[in-house]
């Protein structure tokens, strides 16, 4: 996901009074643009994306990118995007983004001059699902030079929110992953309370990422439209980007998954007996994500689809 370029067509400007932006927007997009691990290029296109459709009186979209150090623009800036342009806002020099309080401060930063009524927070980087081959953390955000992932299942991603959300006083209405296999269970129970929807994908994204144009371009024609209007509008979106590819994007209502862990508990208790032999033919059959895009089932991959399972499993 390419290096902001200072030429080019990419217009930067640092201009101060934009830290003190009206109030009274729909919606805030924040993204969050881990870059320092070989992806400036992604990076750049997807900004370009962004220009395409900019900032209005409703949508504000901020970023906070940082480069490898070997890149032409290295180091860690914040940007207002408009149209056809970026608005330089901060040069943060090098930061860890795998750091919590890092993140924590973008969210902050975008409470305190960004306020809005709904708030869409994108992570951007690579994505490790919740694959115990890739160590305990479970990790998003690799930050290279630095040497830091933030782990999911360690709790460092939710406390960065947390940290965040208090800064915030309310809950992010959407928190959206452009990294890979990062759609699971496990992800959007580590959410629960923090945001109201999840919109990943179960399987590797594409390198090009999301189609920030018309993602954002469906959010600023209509932004006050309910996210379960527009996310499954993405979804299909994301789809429709990559013809013939096999990919994937699900939009999560967080607010009833809780409800809905509760109830498949006991199932899923009963999964765990070495003698449910139909739970184990079920895990046998049901479609899989391992490092490619989607495959056929793959018993050997550990993230498997939850709603196919379900269909899979006896007595459900």
């Amino acid at each position: 996901m390419k290096a902001i370029k200072p030429a080019g067509g990419c217009l930067a400007i640092p201009l101060l009074f934009l830290l003190t932006i009206a109030h009274g927007a729909q919606w805030t997009v924040g993204i969050y643009m881990c870059a320092d691990n070989g992806m400036s290029e992604q990076a750049y296109d997807d900004i370009q994306e962004m220009m395409q459709i900019g900032s209005t009186t409703e949508v504000n979209i901020v970023i906070q990118v940082d480069n490898a150090a070997r890149d032409t623009n290295p180091a860690c800036r914040r940007y207002y995007v408009r149209k056809s342009g970026l608005d330089l806002l901060a040069n943060l020099g090098e930061l860890d983004m795998a750091d919590t309080a890092v993140l924590s401060d973008f969210i902050g930063f975008l409470a305190q001059h960004y306020p809005a009524q709904k708030y869409l927070l994108i992570i951007w980087d690579h994505g490790t699902g919740w694959r115990a081959g890739y160590g305990p953390q479970r990790a998003v955000l690799i930050d290279e030079s630095h040497a830091h992932m933030m782990g999911i299942a360690g709790g460092e991603f939710r406390t960065a929110l947390q940290n965040g959300i208090k800064k915030l006083g309310k809950k992010i209405t959407i928190i959206a992953f452009d990294a890979c296999l990062m759609a699971t269970v496990e992800v959007a129970t580590e959410l629960l309370g923090l945001a109201d929807y999840l919109l990943a994908s179960e399987a590797v994204v594409d390198w090009d990422g999301f189609p920030y144009d018309l993602f954002l371009g469906r959010l600023t024609a209509r932004p006050t439209a309910l996210p379960e209007e527009f996310l499954p509008e993405m979804c299909a979106d994301y789809v429709s980007t990559f013809p013939g590819a096999n990919v994937c994007l699900s939009a999560i209502n967080l607010k009833q998954l809780e409800r809905v862990l509760k109830t498949l508990a006991p199932i899923l208790q009963d999964s765990l007996d070495p003698q449910a032999t139909g739970f184990r033919l079920a895990r046998t059959g049901v479609q899989t994500f391992g490092e490619n895009a989607v495959t056929p089932p793959a018993p050997q991959n550990e993230q498997v689809d939850f709603i196919h399972f379900w269909q899979l499993a006896p007595g459900t």
